[in-house]
């Protein structure tokens, strides 16, 4: 388990850092007057290149040509992305050199998607969002597999709930455009209103289940709910005196004071730049510490955010985040890098930092205009590049009226059970092998050895009711005329009978 958590909190750093807040909405065609709707004909590829590892395997080779000849390709149009009432429909799916093998359309609005391909009859398949944590969960106690941190990266509207909870409040109640003091009153007034997140029931289940994604490997989240469910003893922690909240206003910077200690401070630069510290006290000497700065300049921009955990002088837990080469307003192109570091005396492992190059490049300023992005990330024991992702898409204006409510069932997907389970693999088995036979065909052996392990090792294989169906008259003598029923024994049948 210890060698996932690198890749997981970083994981839940980038959920938290890098996307906009979303708040609960229902499920409406309701769209912005001032919403700008944008069509984008669309290509993301994903690389593997086997010389960028340590050893050129074999089967690192074969992924990489393996992926060579994937990609996903279709029309994607959003209104408002990110934003509270955003919407995302895409039409396409998965091609395989360059011929569509796997058709779908993925309709998303607030917290709904739905997902409609031949592959599943056409029918639309349901999820709703507020269960995807604690349906991820599930794989991840009982397989040993990341899926609390793929949850983060998948649905990164829950962090900006989170995040539009809580700033939202405080925004609202400590804003101010000049220098004064919030009474102690208000603040716990404040405290009491925030403490409602984690412990009315409106709002407990999204909560927990989030943090305890979020915490999962360092077994923090019981103590983190704690904590937000009692600010109001912590409040009287910093400030004892109960004198309030002195906020200090000047030129281009603001300072906040409780307790006669300075907890938070801003500063903004005429050149566009910002920074902020963040310090919050604990007990028995422990303190938070969180840093961010952006400092724009003629040629690219930079970025530094860290988040630091301390206890007697000494970094608990750190997570740091760097970045050069940043596009800024009015770029055009641009090539940069970021880097993602973890330490602290909690890890039992020391991590790499995960080092990503990226260049970019558009071809006008305003739409319509085509855009390209590629990443590689840098194999920390040879420097160079080891994974990449490519992104193409021609942009333009759309009518926000293509958005319409499809009349979809509501059968949510992710409140499976043993019953709807063996439903879905009764309706569904059949489309979804035919489905995926031609990518199949176009495994090198390497991979699809790879593939089946990995689902043999976690129970997948055995939960999808493989076995009994690989036994069903007929299908091993598909198998042979494919030429592979040998590696299916070898790797499905006989490991899941041991």
């Amino acid at each position: 388990m210890k060698n996932w958590l690198f890749p997981r909190m970083i994981t839940a750093l980038l959920c938290l850092c890098l996307f906009p807040p979303v708040v609960q909405a229902d499920s409406s065609t309701y769209i912005p007057p001032d919403s700008q709707a944008i069509h984008s004909k669309m290509s993301l590829r994903l690389g593997l290149h086997a010389d960028g590892f340590p050893r050129n395997a074999s089967k690192l080779k074969a992924w990489e040509d393996f992926l060579q000849k994937l990609s996903l390709k279709g029309t994607l149009n959003t209104i408002d992305f990110g934003q509270p009432m955003s919407r995302v429909y895409f039409n396409g799916g998965l091609y395989m050199n360059d011929v569509i093998r796997i058709p779908f359309v993925y309709d998303g609005y607030h917290s709904y998607r739905y997902l409609i391909s031949p592959a599943v009859y056409n029918e639309s398949i349901h999820f709703q969002m507020h269960n995807f944590f604690q349906f991820m969960l599930k794989p991840y106690y009982y397989m040993e597999l990341p899926t609390p941190y793929i949850a983060l990266l998948l649905y990164p509207e829950a962090a900006h709930y989170v995040w539009d909870s809580y700033y939202g409040s405080l925004q609202g109640a400590l804003d101010t455009k000049e220098t004064q003091t919030i009474p102690y009153e208000t603040l716990r007034a404040l405290c009491q209103q925030m403490n409602l997140y984690v412990t009315d029931d409106a709002y407990y289940d999204r909560m927990t289940f989030f943090f305890t994604s979020l915490l999962a490997d360092i077994g923090l989240a019981e103590s983190a709910l704690n904590f937000l469910s009692s600010l109001e003893d912590y409040l009287d922690d910093l400030d004892p005196g109960k004198k309030g909240l002195t906020v200090a206003v000047e030129d281009g910077h603001r300072a906040y004071v409780l307790g006669g200690r300075t907890i938070y401070e801003e500063t903004s630069g005429e050149n566009g730049s910002f920074s902020l510290i963040l310090t919050l006290p604990g007990k028995e000497g422990q303190e938070l510490h969180c840093a961010y700065r952006w400092e724009p300049s003629k040629s690219d921009a930079l970025l530094l955010a860290e988040l630091k955990m301390i206890a007697d002088g000494k970094s608990l837990l750190s997570l740091r985040v760097d970045g050069s080469g940043l596009p800024q307003e009015g770029d055009l192109l641009g090539e940069g890098r970021v880097s993602l570091a973890f330490a602290g005396h909690v890890t039992e492992e020391q991590f790499p930092p995960l080092i990503f190059d990226f260049h970019w490049g558009k071809t006008r300023g305003e739409l319509p205009y085509h855009f390209s992005l590629d990443m590689d990330w840098l194999h920390p024991a040879t420097g160079i590049p080891a994974l990449s992702l490519h992104y193409n898409a021609a942009m333009g204006k759309a009518d926000p009226g293509i958005f319409v409510e499809g009349a979809y069932p509501q059968e949510d997907f992710f409140s499976l059970n043993e019953g709807s389970m063996a439903e879905y693999q009764k309706r569904y088995m059949l489309p979804l092998v035919l489905a995926l036979a031609p990518v199949m065909l176009e495994m090198p052996a390497g991979v699809l050895e790879d593939v089946i392990q990995f689902a043999v090792n976690t129970g997948i294989w055995e939960s999808m009711g493989i076995p009994a169906i690989m036994e069903s008259p007929g299908v091993m003598n598909v198998l042979e005329i494919l030429g592979i029923t040998a590696l299916f024994k070898e790797l499905g049948v006989n490991q899941a009978g041991d």
